[in-house]
């Protein structure tokens, strides 16, 4: 049985090399507008053979470390820099992010416990649909960041253990 196709669009080529910035469409009717939609930031960055690496954050909009870091990443990288293909979703959760709430103000759903989503269902369960059924087709591996929310403090000896980590993937990768 084939899946339904999402409702959510984007106009990027991932097949195409380069840098393209762009967003995912959300299809969101309101008042002022039958044809509205949200935007949802998304980045593909593609440069010869290699993986697909999908990386996400803003999966809970008030987790904004992992949304700062990417989009960071995403200033400092071009096309030359990787080896593969790149795609970065900074704000996955788009409507909570630009709350800066956990779920989405539009129908209070956790985008992190509606997987696998539902093309036809509310706008949370949608996104989900696209993620899973679009951009996890397409990644080798992925990597979804969290951290606490403003519900949390994180502990300095994480900030610590975190940057024994990423010296120790780099050594690896040397």
């Amino acid at each position: 049985m084939s899946q339904k196709p999402s409702r959510l669009s984007s106009p990027i080529d991932f097949d195409a090399p380069g840098k393209q910035c762009d967003y995912v469409r959300l299809p969101h009717s309101v008042h002022r507008s039958a044809y509205g939609w949200l935007p949802i930031p998304i980045v593909c960055i593609r440069n010869g053979d290699g993986p697909t690496v999908l990386l996400m954050s803003g999966t809970h909009g008030d987790e904004y470390e992992g949304q700062v870091t990417l989009t960071k990443l995403v200033n400092q990288l071009e096309a030359d820099d990787i080896n593969g293909r790149l795609i970065i979703l900074p704000m996955a959760n788009f409507p909570a992010a630009k709350a800066g709430l956990r779920t989405s103000p539009i129908d209070e759903l956790n985008l992190n416990r509606v997987y696998p989503g539902d093309p036809d269902g509310l706008p949370t369960m949608q996104i989900a649909y696209y993620i899973e059924t679009v951009l996890m087709e397409m990644a080798d591996y992925g990597l979804d960041l969290h951290s606490g929310g403003r519900h949390c403090t994180t502990s300095p000896a994480r900030l610590v253990q975190a940057a024994q980590i990423a010296m120790e993937l780099r050594l690896e990768n040397s």
